[in-house]
């Protein structure tokens, strides 16, 4: 028996935690409406264009993944929904010193909690489902009902089994030699006594539930400690199957859509002989899904859900992606590659996701895409790139370039190789000598707080180039030797809103 901590003075353990050990939250792009809005029209729905769409995120903390999308479309409205004061104190404050006046925190109890019917685009509640009793999940996905436009998305990320399985027992360790102590630094320091117990135990060990835990042990000591505490040592963190999850929505008359880590739906990519034992599920989805979850033992989901009655695409529809934009940066070799057909060229050496292409097509596409990078190229502008350098380097080109291009593109965005989102006409520019970062991103560099981009992406930065970001307010022209270095890195992480520059600029002197 796991004895639990004592209770807190005021009762309430969500408020007490959270006012004790503040989240240090961050943002995710795989949240990014426009993203969940690409995905949608890949598979038939039409949902609400992101510039003016009304976005709502459950557990939105103190606000470091909302904060940053309400600066990039301004005409939007945000509402961020927390438990805690304290956080949701923070977050108001932060959006008051950005000077943002599209954004409110609200600090509610989703039980009672009514945004209103049909008041809601898109709906965020990452990491929040397998953290809260079963009450709250039930009010969760009764909000999502009631409060989605009807082409409306929510967004939910939770904790899955088998994966968790062995997370489990882990964490059922941790609370056990924590016992019933309430100091945060004493439940913390006891976890990791119990990491090294049982690392202890298992030294030497062949077995493979030894190396497993070792994985798991070496994946729990890289966390923050705030991290560790909120996400493993709360009294609650209740992972589902893949199938329960979508039985409740369905009790909500919610209907399952696709995965936000769009990479991980495609059983094609798996090897033949794992394709042709996912067969027998290829007629029911769901049933599908679930059994990819035991092939790889998954641990996380992050799941859009739509309103049930919508009729769609059983297969992604290629055609979508003539209204998203296109980034990669896996570069070729220096220069410009041969898109002769059967030259091997490979790209993003150094990179986990590097790969190798004889294909004229395939070669020409991302010697575009990674030369407009870290800008995101739009379909028509990418379109003509590659036929204009397939041209140049004296490569035939189909007559029909259309359909191959998009096709190789669904291929690649499901390969984790090509980001993609809907087409939101946010690609701001700005002058290169006097570089431009968005106030919030100077504030949140200035408080040593997460760093995000222009594509919602978490950037790390060592100490130097976040106090020269802190600066950016477009009226420098001048940098001396040190900073010049900095500046490039920031540009090259989309952190400064982009100067313009056309992909047709990519050389199209071919090579022998």
């Amino acid at each position: 028996m796991i004895p639990p901590p004592a209770p807190p003075p005021d009762g309430d353990p969500v408020r007490h935690h959270y006012a004790e050990v503040s989240y240090p939250g961050g943002a995710f792009s795989r949240t990014h409406p426009a993203r969940q809005a690409a995905i949608a029209r890949l598979f038939g729905l039409v949902p609400p264009p992101v510039r003016g769409a009304r976005v709502l995120e459950i557990g939105c903390a103190q606000g470091n993944n909302l904060l940053p999308l309400a600066a990039r479309f301004p005409e939007a409205r945000f509402v961020g929904v927390d438990f805690s004061a304290h956080e949701i104190a923070r977050g108001r404050a932060l959006a008051a010193d950005a000077g943002l006046d599209n954004i409110e925190f609200v600090c509610a109890d989703l039980r009672t909690y009514d945004p209103g019917p049909d008041s809601v685009d898109y709906l965020i509640a990452h990491g929040f489902l397998s953290w809260v009793p079963d009450d709250v999940k039930s009010a969760l996905f009764a909000l999502c009902a009631r409060a989605l436009s009807p082409r409306g998305l929510a967004y939910i990320s939770y904790n899955t089994y088998p994966g968790w399985k062995q997370r489990e027992a882990l964490r059922e360790l941790m609370l056990l030699r924590a016992g019933p102590a309430t100091d945060p630094a004493a439940r913390i320091a006891s976890a990791h006594a119990a990491l090294a117990s049982l690392e202890r135990l298992l030294d030497g060990r062949p077995e493979s539930h030894a190396g497993l835990n070792r994985e798991i042990i070496a994946s729990l000591r890289k966390k923050r400690p705030e991290h560790l505490y909120h996400d493993d040592l709360e009294g609650v963190n209740d992972p589902c199957y893949f199938l329960q999850f979508t039985a409740w929505a369905a009790e909500h008359g919610l209907a399952y859509l696709a995965e936000a880590e769009w990479e991980t739906m495609f059983a094609e990519l798996l090897p033949a002989t794992a394709r042709s034992a996912l067969a027998e599920f290829s007629h029911d989805r769901l049933l599908l899904e679930q059994h990819l979850d035991y092939l790889r033992n998954r641990t996380f989901r992050a799941s859009l859900l739509h309103r049930a009655g919508t009729r769609l695409h059983r297969d992604p529809d290629p055609a979508a992606l003539r209204d998203c934009v296109f980034g990669t940066p896996l570069h070729p070799p220096l220069g410009l590659p041969s898109l002769a057909p059967g030259a091997p060229v490979r790209f993003g050496a150094g990179s986990p996701l590097a790969f190798e292409s004889q294909d004229p097509l395939v070669k020409a596409l991302f010697t575009v895409l990674s030369a407009a990078w870290p800008r995101r190229l739009a379909y028509p502008e990418l379109h003509a790139s590659v036929r204009r350098l397939l041209a140049a380097s004296r490569v035939d080109a189909p007559a029909d370039l259309d359909s191959p291009l998009l096709s190789r593109l669904l291929d690649a965005c499901g390969r984790r190789l090509v980001d993609f989102l809907i087409d939101s006409g946010l690609d701001c520019a700005s002058s290169p000598t006097s570089p431009h970062a968005a106030r919030l991103a100077r504030l949140m560099a200035a408080r040593d707080l997460p760093v995000v981009n222009t594509w919602h992406e978490m950037i790390p930065l060592e100490a130097p180039a976040r106090a020269l970001l802190a600066t950016l307010d477009g009226a420098r022209e001048h940098f001396d030797a040190t900073e010049r270095p900095l500046l490039d890195t920031l540009a090259a992480s989309a952190l400064l809103e982009p100067h313009r520059a056309s992909a047709a600029s990519v050389s199209s002197t071919p090579t022998a």
